[in-house]
């Protein structure tokens, strides 16, 4: 957005591509509608400000968009365009302009801002937003690349650290360099985090320290980003009731110091029973040999249609928080809602059962 003026508003500077890529496909959406007789985009002009301005014609009426080009979809970026837009439009007391912002991306929750605030939005992924005069488009569910990228970016595997200490501590005012020593990451990365976060407009600042404001959104886009199959499997199968290969695949850990935890179906039998009746297959983390632990236990290793599944975690810090329920260990609520999270069809559905019954529950305590 570039704008001028006697409040000194923000000024910054967007690639030219950005913005003819803007006006592009601008031009062609309501090119698009049969009774719009003209679209003319111009670059900024002293009179309106911001980026480009553009006129539309339909029949003798024409009709005025301010247009806001943002290289970020962010809700804090978002949030920012649209209070410096309401206050220009009424310092120069304008009328029958409608403002549009325009970005490669925008989050559900940018997007619903605009709608909040009346103006329209367009990303170049094909989501948007416009209602001026006899014209009502809405189109929406479209994903960007690069925004996953950015989702996921902060639940790789040192940075999910971090987050995994804020979901733990919801309420908790964290500084950047105690949720670093907490969750073994650099100072850097940290930052990072919080950086993200607060562009989300998932957790505040205060006094130097920042905390969580939507934790269960949070944890719901790690959930999406999370991605079970980067644990290291290995398929087993026994004979044996899998109530008594667990059993003695808990003992044979307590006794041989190997950190251990169970997780899917049968973390949730343990932690109650309303969670899962049936268990046709036991999953459980293991931080020694997996290979030298099935064959302790005699468990037979198979290629396909294995009841017991000894899993290598990608990192150690899925093991945290980790408790002990009825003499077995099992992983927290939270790496629970992931696992399930990532899995299919009804198995699926038990992770939003775990976050309404147990993790939103700790949250209010």
């Amino acid at each position: 957005m570039s704008t001028t003026g006697t409040n000194s508003m923000t000024h910054s500077t967007h690639s030219s591509k950005l913005k003819l890529d803007a006006e592009e496909a601008l031009k062609k959406l309501l090119s698009e509608i049969p009774f719009v007789e003209e679209v003319r985009i111009n670059t900024k002009n002293k009179e309106y400000g911001f980026d480009l301005h553009g006129l539309v014609s339909i029949g003798s009426k024409k009709y005025n968009l301010i247009i806001d080009v943002s290289s970020s979809g962010q809700p804090l970026t978002t949030r920012n365009t649209i209070a410096i837009w309401e206050n220009w439009k009424r310092l120069k007391a304008l009328k029958d302009c409608f403002f549009v912002i325009i970005s490669p991306y925008m989050s559900e929750t940018s997007r619903n801002l605009c709608k909040e605030s009346d103006v329209g939005f367009l990303d170049l992924t094909g989501n948007c937003h416009l209602c001026f005069g006899h014209i009502y488009i809405e189109r929406f569910g479209f994903k960007h690349e690069t925004e996953k990228r950015e989702l996921v970016s902060i639940f790789q595997e040192k940075a999910s650290r971090t987050i995994r200490r804020l979901l733990t501590e919801p309420k908790r005012n964290w500084f950047v360099h105690e949720l670093a020593n907490e969750a073994r990451v650099s100072n850097g990365l940290a930052s990072q985090v919080k950086k993200k976060i607060l562009q989300s407009e998932i957790g505040e600042e205060l006094d130097g320290t920042f905390f969580l404001t939507k934790p269960e959104l949070l944890l719901k886009q790690w959930g999406e980003a999370y991605r079970f199959n980067k644990n290291k499997h290995l398929q087993l199968y026994s004979e044996k009731p899998l109530s008594e290969v667990e059993r003695q695949l808990a003992n044979y850990c307590h006794e041989n110091a190997i950190e251990y935890a169970f997780t899917l179906n049968s973390a949730a039998r343990l932690i109650g029973a309303q969670y899962v009746s049936v268990i046709n297959r036991s999953h459980c983390y293991v931080s020694g040999s997996a290979d030298a632990i099935a064959k302790a236990l005699d468990l037979k290793t198979v290629n396909s249609g294995g009841n017991f599944v000894l899993l290598t975690a990608f990192d150690d810090d899925l093991l945290f928080n980790k408790r002990l329920v009825n003499e077995t260990t099992v992983v927290s609520d939270i790496q629970l809602y992931l696992d399930f999270a990532a899995q299919t069809g009804r198995t699926q559905e038990t992770a939003e059962i775990i976050l309404d019954s147990r993790i939103k529950k700790a949250w209010r305590e």
